[in-house]
This record gives C-alpha cells, sequence and structure tokens, in this order.
C-alpha cells in the first residue's frame, strides 16, 4: 500500500507530518466499517452489524487500523485472533497490536502548545477526589485557561486521616497550595522496516505461537520487530505555593491529581494521539511528629526524551530556572517530609502507549532535635520523563505492545532555603504504636499497662489446637498512630487507640447471596497489610481483598469465587511484596466436607489495585498442604507451613524460598522426634519473622502427649541452625502452644501462645526468650467467668506488637474474661509482661512454669508439586457499616 498521507494532510495544522505506508496484512477500517462497529468489549472482541465491506476475507493474524467512533473512543491497533459470526453479524476476537507489525513506515511529527490564549484549557477535579468536608477541591478548578499561564488551581487534599474528621488534626498529613503553569511540547514516531514489504513469515508465526497457542516462547517478538523510535522535546513551566502540615508515625507515600485536562486529540490520518495535562501533587514522608511547611516557588525546563526499542531511552539533561521564597516551618522533635508539585503531560498512541514528562516544585523538610539548627526546609526542581504503557489485558501480547516502558527522573536543582529551630507542639498526638523500643525505652518502660474486651466482635470462637484449624489474631499498626485488631474470626475490623479506646469499628458486609459456613453476612477481616500510601489492605475471609483508606473507608474489594471453609478453606496470610502490592497466602481445595487429605497450599501476588499478577499452587504427595505464615526477604517471599501426612496421621512442618515471579528457590521440610528415636511427633508451625541477622525465626508447636512450645532458626538458604522447645513443668497440664514471635531491642524474643492447664481451662501466655529460644520468664493471663457455660474458660490465639515506648500489645480472642465471646487486647511492658486486671473480671495473672520440652528436628529437602491456579477473580460489592462497640476495661 503507498503512503497515506504526507505533511500538511486534511485539516491538520501546517507543522503535522505524516508519511506512512500500511503492510498488505493491515486492515484499514474507514467511517463505514467504524459505524458497524456495535460492542467493543473489554476483552478484545469486536463485534459488528453485518460484515462490513472492509473486512470481507478478513483472516486470523490480520491487523486492524481504525480511528474514533462511538464504540471505538481510542481508536484500534488490533490484531486478529479468530473470525467468527454471530446472530447480527461478524464477531472478531482480537488482542493489541504492535505498532510495527501495522506500518511498513511511519514517520510523525506534531507540535502543539498547552496554555496560553492560543490554547485554552478546561480542567476538572480527579472523580476519585474526597467528598465535602474531607478537602474538597474547589470550583476555580473548571477555570478556563486565559493568560499565558493557567489561572491558579487552589487545592487541599488529606494525604490519610485516620479518622475521617478534618477536625482532629493529630492523626492526618494534609497538603494545601496552588498551582498555574504552562508548557510546549513536539511529539515525534517513526518506524521503519527498510525494504522489507511483506510482513516476514516469522513474525507471524511468533505473533500466533504467543497470541493464540499461549506456549512458552520459542521466539522473543520485539527482537523479531524493527526499530520504533519516539521522542518528545517539552518545555514547562510552573509557578504557586506548596504546602504541607500534619503527623505520622509510619512511612507513606501517595499521588494526588490534583486536576486534568483531556487535551484535543491528534489525528493524523490513521493515528490517532491523545494528549493529557494533570497537576499532580507527590507526597512521601516518614515517622514523624508535628510539621508544617509553606514554600512559594516559580520554575521553568526545557527536556527531550527519546525511546528506541533496540536501543533503549535517553534524556537530554534538562535547563533549569528556579525561584523560592516566603518559606514558613513549625516543626516539633522530628520530621521527615517531601512534597513535589507540578504538571505532567502525557501523549498517548490508541491511548495503549506513549510519552510522558513532568515538571515538579519541592519542598522538603527534614527536622531533628539532636542537630543545630534542628529543622532545614529545601527547595529544589525535580523532573521525570519516560513511557506509559497503558494497554489493557487483552491476551499473552500484552508487554509486547507498541513499545516498551522506559522512565527517568532528574533533579538538578536544589537549595537550603531556610533553616530554624523546633518548637514544642501546642498539643501532643497519640503515643506512637509501631516499632521496636530503644534499649533505653525497654528497659523503663514510661506508660500503664492496661488491658480491655470489646464484646460482639467475634463471628465464632476458636476452641481447637492449630492442627485442628487454621486461626488467629493480628495487630497492624496504622500511619495516624494507632492500630488494628483484627482475626480469622473477628467479624468487626476495629482500631485502637494507643491506650485500648475504641477509634472506630467497621463492619463490612458483602453482596454475596449464601455463606457456606457462615450464619452472617460480614466478611471476617483476617489479616491487615498497611499500604504505601497509608492505607490498607485486608485480606478477608471468604477469599475477598479490600483496600481501605486510613479511616476504614472502601476504595476497591475483588473476591475468588470458589469453595471455602471457615477452619481450612482460606487466606491465611498477607504482607507487602514492597513495590506497593501483595503477597497472599492460603489454601484451596475442592473438597468442602473433608479437604484435609486433599488440600492445597495458594500463593499469589497483586498488585497495588487489585491485579493478579500470579497465582500458584502448591502441592504435597503426602496429603493436605496447610500454609500459614509469609516472611519477606528483599522482594522474594519464604512460605511457612504444615503438611498433613495421611499415612501415619501425622503433621511435619516446612518452609519454602520463592522469587518474585513465584518460581521456588529452595524448600525445607521439617520432622520432629523424642530424641531417643521414638515415634514421630506431629509439627504445627504458626509464626515466623525474619531477625535482625537476616536469618529466619520460627515458631509452632510440637503434640504427641501433651503440648510443647517450639522455636527454631533457618538459614536464608533453608539449612536449619538450632532449635529449642518448652513444656509444662506440671505433666497433669498440656501444657503450651507458641503462635507469635517478636524480636526484642536487645537481645532474644518475646513469645505468645495459649496454655491449657487443667480441667478446661485455657489461657494466653508470654515468655522472655534469650537468643537461642531458651525461656527465661513466662506468666498466663485469663479468666474464668462465662455466663451461659462454666466449662468455657478459654482465652486464645494471641498476637504480639512491640511499641516505641517499651510496651508489648496483645490481642487475642476470649469466653473466659467478661463471660462473652470477644476480641480483646492488654498492653504490657515487654520486658516482663507484667499486670494487674481490676477486680471487677475473673481474670488473673500468675507465673508459669516452664521446663524444657524433649523434641528434636530433622531437616531435609522438599519439593512440593507446583502449579498455576487460574480461578475467577471478580469484583465484589461491599456495603462498609459502622458497628457499635463499646471498650469493657478489665485493667488496671
Amino acid at each position: 500500500m503507498g503512503a497515506l498521507c504526507l505533511a500538511a494532510c486534511g485539516e491538520t495544522p501546517p507543522s503535522d507530518v505524516i508519511d506512512a505506508e500500511l503492510f498488505p496484512t493491515t486492515v484499514l477500517l474507514g467511517e463505514d466499517a467504524l459505524a458497524s462497529l456495535r460492542a467493543s468489549e473489554a476483552d478484545g472482541t469486536l463485534r459488528f452489524r453485518g460484515t462490513p465491506a472492509a473486512l470481507a476475507g478478513v483472516a486470523d493474524g490480520r491487523v486492524l487500523v481504525g480511528g474514533v467512533s462511538e464504540q471505538s473512543p481510542a481508536g484500534l491497533l488490533r490484531y486478529v485472533l479468530s473470525v467468527e459470526q454471530d446472530a447480527e453479524g461478524m464477531v472478531l476476537r482480537t488482542t493489541e497490536a504492535p505498532i510495527q507489525l501495522a506500518f511498513r513506515k511511519l514517520h510523525v511529527s506534531f507540535a502543539r502548545q498547552v496554555g496560553g490564549p492560543e490554547a485554552p484549557v478546561t480542567f476538572t477535579a480527579d472523580p476519585a477526589g474526597p467528598a465535602d468536608g474531607i478537602g474538597r477541591r474547589r470550583a476555580a478548578l473548571s477555570e478556563t485557561i486565559k493568560g499565558h499561564f493557567w489561572p491558579a488551581l487552589p487545592f487541599k487534599e488529606f494525604v490519610f486521616n485516620g479518622d475521617e474528621d478534618p477536625k482532629t488534626p493529630l492523626d492526618q498529613v494534609m497538603v494545601t497550595g496552588q498551582l498555574s503553569g504552562g508548557l510546549d511540547y513536539t511529539f515525534t514516531l517513526d518506524v521503519d522496516w527498510g525494504n522489507v514489504f511483506g510482513l516476514p513469515e516469522a513474525v507471524q508465526e511468533c505473533v500466533k505461537k504467543v497470541a493464540k497457542l499461549k506456549l512458552s516462547l520459542d521466539c522473543s517478538l520485539m527482537n523479531l520487530l524493527p526499530e520504533a523510535k519516539v521522542g518528545m522535546s517539552v518545555t514547562l513551566g510552573a509557578k504557586g505555593h506548596l504546602g504541607l502540615e500534619g503527623v505520622a508515625f509510619l512511612g507513606y507515600e501517595r499521588e494526588i491529581t490534583i486536576a486534568k485536562s483531556k487535551l484535543p486529540q491528534v489525528v493524523l490520518g490513521p493515528l490517532v494521539l491523545f494528549p493529557e495535562v494533570e497537576v499532580v501533587a507527590q507526597i512521601t514522608g516518614a515517622a514523624s511528629s508535628q510539621f508544617k511547611v509553606g514554600l512559594d516557588a516559580e520554575i521553568a525546563t526545557t527536556a527531550k526524551v527519546s525511546y528506541s526499542n533496540k536501543s533503549g531511552g535517553s534524556l537530554t539533561p534538562p535547563s533549569i530556572e528556579k525561584s523560592f521564597s516566603a518559606p514558613s516551618v513549625e516543626a516539633a522533635l522530628g520530621a521527615k517530609a517531601k512534597l513535589r508539585l507540578g504538571p505532567r503531560l502525557t501523549v498517548t498512541l490508541y491511548s495503549v502507549a506513549g510519552i510522558y514528562a513532568g515538571l515538579y516544585a519541592a519542598a522538603e523538610l527534614a527536622a531533628d532535635q539532636t542537630k543545630t539548627p534542628c529543622w532545614q526546609l529545601d527547595g529544589g526542581v525535580e523532573g521525570e520523563v519516560g513511557f506509559l504503557i497503558r494497554s489493557p489485558e487483552l491476551s499473552p501480547l500484552l508487554g509486547h505492545v507498541t513499545l516498551a516502558k522506559f522512565g527517568k527522573s532528574f533533579g538538578v536543582a536544589k537549595a537550603t532555603v531556610a533553616q530554624g529551630t523546633c518548637k514544642t507542639p501546642p498539643s501532643s498526638g497519640p503515643t506512637p504504636t509501631g516499632g521496636a523500643p530503644d534499649n533505653v525505652a525497654f528497659a523503663n518502660p514510661t506508660f500503664t499497662p492496661w488491658a480491655a474486651a470489646y464484646p460482639d466482635t467475634v463471628d465464632g470462637f476458636p476452641y481447637e489446637w492449630p492442627g485442628a484449624q487454621v486461626e488467629w489474631a493480628q495487630l497492624t499498626p496504622t500511619v495516624d498512630g494507632r492500630f488494628l485488631l483484627s482475626g480469622s474470626d473477628a467479624k468487626v475490623l476495629l482500631k485502637l487507640a494507643p491506650d485500648g479506646e475504641v477509634v472506630w469499628a467497621r463492619r463490612y458486609v458483602a453482596d454475596v447471596p449464601f455463606w457456606r459456613d457462615l450464619l452472617i453476612p460480614d466478611l471476617l477481616p483476617g489479616r491487615v497489610v498497611t499500604a504505601a500510601d497509608g492505607g490498607l489492605f485486608v485480606v478477608a475471609h471468604p477469599y475477598a481483598v479490600l483496600k481501605l483508606d486510613a479511616a476504614g473507608k472502601l476504595a476497591w474489594a475483588r473476591r475468588f469465587d470458589v469453595l471455602y471453609r471457615e477452619t481450612w478453606l482460606r487466606f491465611t496470610d498477607a504482607i507487602t511484596d514492597g513495590a506497593g502490592g501483595l503477597y497472599v497466602l492460603g489454601t484451596h481445595g475442592t473438597d468442602y466436607v473433608n479437604p484435609l487429605d486433599t488440600v492445597t497450599g495458594w500463593l499469589l501476588r497483586l498488585d497495588g489495585n487489585g491485579k493478579l499478577l500470579w497465582s500458584r499452587q502448591l502441592r504435597s504427595a503426602q496429603g493436605g498442604e496447610i500454609p500459614r505464615r509469609l516472611v519477606g526477604l528483599g522482594d522474594e517471599v519464604v512460605v511457612v507451613g504444615d503438611q498433613w501426612i495421611s499415612q501415619g496421621a501425622k503433621w511435619r512442618g516446612h518452609v519454602a524460598r520463592f522469587g518474585s515471579d513465584g518460581t521456588l528457590r529452595w524448600g525445607t521440610e521439617l520432622v520432629v522426634d523424642d530424641c531417643a528415636g521414638g515415634s514421630e511427633k506431629g509439627l504445627n508451625l504458626t509464626t515466623a519473622l525474619r531477625s535482625r541477622d537476616g536469618d529466619l525465626i520460627l515458631g509452632g508447636g510440637v503434640f504427641h502427649a501433651g503440648n510443647q512450645a517450639i522455636v527454631l532458626k533457618v538459614k536464608p538458604d533453608g539449612a536449619l541452625a538450632w532449635s529449642s522447645t518448652a513444656a509444662s513443668a506440671d505433666s497433669a497440664e498440656l501444657g503450651p502452644v507458641l503462635l507469635d514471635l517478636v524480636e526484642l531491642p536487645t537481645s532474644g524474643y518475646l513469645a505468645a501462645g495459649q496454655y491449657s492447664g487443667k480441667a478446661t481451662r485455657q489461657d494466653l501466655w508470654l515468655a522472655g526468650l534469650d537468643a537461642v529460644g531458651k525461656v527465661a520468664w513466662a506468666r498466663a493471663y485469663g479468666g474464668a467467668q462465662n455466663a451461659t457455660d462454666a466449662l468455657r474458660t478459654s482465652d486464645s490465639y494471641p498476637a504480639l506488637h512491640l511499641t516505641k515506648d517499651g510496651g508489648a500489645i496483645v490481642g487475642a480472642y476470649s469466653e473466659a474474661l467478661i463471660g462473652l465471646d470477644t476480641l480483646w487486647a492488654m498492653k504490657v511492658p515487654a520486658k516482663d509482661g507484667t499486670l494487674a486486671f481490676n477486680a471487677s473480671t475473673s481474670a488473673s495473672v500468675r507465673e508459669l512454669p516452664l521446663v524444657p520440652g524433649k523434641a528434636c528436628l530433622t531437616a531435609s529437602a522438599w519439593q512440593p508439586l507446583l502449579g498455576s491456579l487460574d480461578q475467577p477473580w471478580i469484583p465484589l460489592a461491599v456495603k462498609v457499616l459502622p458497628a457499635q462497640v463499646k471498650t469493657a476495661r478489665i485493667a488496671p
């Protein structure tokens, strides 16, 4: 096919250039064909009315190119996988195509201005922005540019707000300010196959293998394709006021789109390009006390970026102009926070992939009460350029769409604007709950120990030992200085203040008509992971993942539509993957009634928006597979759990390391006996952590004619280093099971578990352990009160978390403290666990005599059977309802 159009064709501006030549295998869809398009579905299916003339005889392997229409608002650049018919006409199954498959030759160039009287722009607020009373963007966002810069856009947004109350500033970080700006840019795109006039057979065959047969790649599509080069030069300017204030207790990172404008699309022959400009605020910070920063800035830059799928990306060093003035700073004790604010331009081809450039004024505050001056405010100019791939997930061709991803940041201007003395804040926020104490705080805690119960917060009480149920409680520190109490049987997510008072309580009610083994429609919030933006990921039963903000408000929810059972078939743990997403662990099965012999492990990875990246099944040839805990090792992950050995009815432990792509690095099986060549004992591993020296510390229980708590160390390569067990000093009592561990700042560990004593009483216990797991002290905590059943006197499944003031917060279940099934929590000194319950409860604290146990471990290689696990991952409608939960004080 000849050239489609040369410079200044149609009604395009004289500066616009397109020189394009299609392959014979490319089908150009004109207005008639696009008008007959009745549906363009999310999976890439195109449905037409009848058979358009342009598509007569079309077959798989052809590439479609089309412009904008009602059903193709982003235009079409598609590879045909198959041709079908339905009652109304032709149906094409398609995927996104690399642009080099459509064009033998392509040269595109155009220049545009954004801002000023020749290029007016209307901004709109981000529809995902907050509601009234929580920093609503002002109406000025809809004003049209009238000068060289657009008028100032004022904004006021929460980075996070722990209780949704804007009048309580001690649990929030807020960004405020205004910004105006303008920019000019030139965009170029080139593809050239040289003297090749037909699509090479090797490329056709490669595409068919990847897209249609879904085979593992024995071809590299991008290596076979010719070079594609894209570039952009841009001149940006911005001026405005940057403001940031608040208090935080964990690190946080968030990007807020203040406003955006879809600029007029650029149509050059069959190509459709979509420019868009956004005003973006990027905020990062660390655990800090109160701060407030204000800075005026005026900045400008000129930068060039180019990219080739053969030689990669390059950036021409930008030139920078800057001016900072009128700083204002308030800092107390210590603070670290940074705000970047400015415009970002993106130009995409068919809304698939394109180039971006951004320019930001930056204000960075660092405060440290040990230094003089105490605080320093730096002003800077920073930018970013690169490629933004926005292709939907349509087929295995994803990743080969158009070009590739490249990005580079630059910060070429930075100066100290002001310095000063820290001052005491007018009011104090919560005592930080997250983080280990230093040695001084550990030895001399400064708080009053407390304990409290929270009635009507559990769906059922977890009675049985770990080998009979997969149960837990969990404590999670939050960015606003509080902590969350959740668990496998919790029907309410509780946010608690550092003194145990309820900040808020939320129910998450799912729109699913039938729960197999629940009598309530509530999701059970089992595991909570703090997100990088200060929000929360909640992994809930059954098989659901929710994203919440710091106040518990729902952002999104999804679930797997699979069989579940509350005690066995469920997700069991989740941790951050270090890249804004999650590793999630659980069990999967097809036998709901009797899953133990056939249950398999399930390890998967999600990104921060809930997209499923991969899903792996772990099977054991010997029986059921029950993975329980995850530990992060860099960007990799360690799975800790049990195997049910059907032959002999025994439990064995295992630990396995997986790469970030789900590949197995190594596996270790752990078998326990009585050290004298006797019969094998049962082993359940229930908790795990990574120590400061980089090793894995695991804990759990040994079961055979009594219980023993066990602690062991495994090296990062899977080798067993040491193990230690503890048993009851009274042979008439079943004894301890270890359920959670934390590392102490001095040396050794703090352990928590449940202790089965005489009759039916089951209490919590805490113990200080030395560096090799030997017991230094131990105490038991629990009640003997139940109004409806005198035999139900159990307190079970504790979780631990250290606090910076020398405390250890314990969360657990109780049916024996106040006569009701409840969640409960207590805070005690981490060094010795001392606590005195008040007289209104039957609870008591006692010294717990523990002695060394008799159990020996043997480690050997473990090779699980691995496979992919494809399950429906669907959106979930969830109602967020307030729960009325009172704090029942039981100490002091």
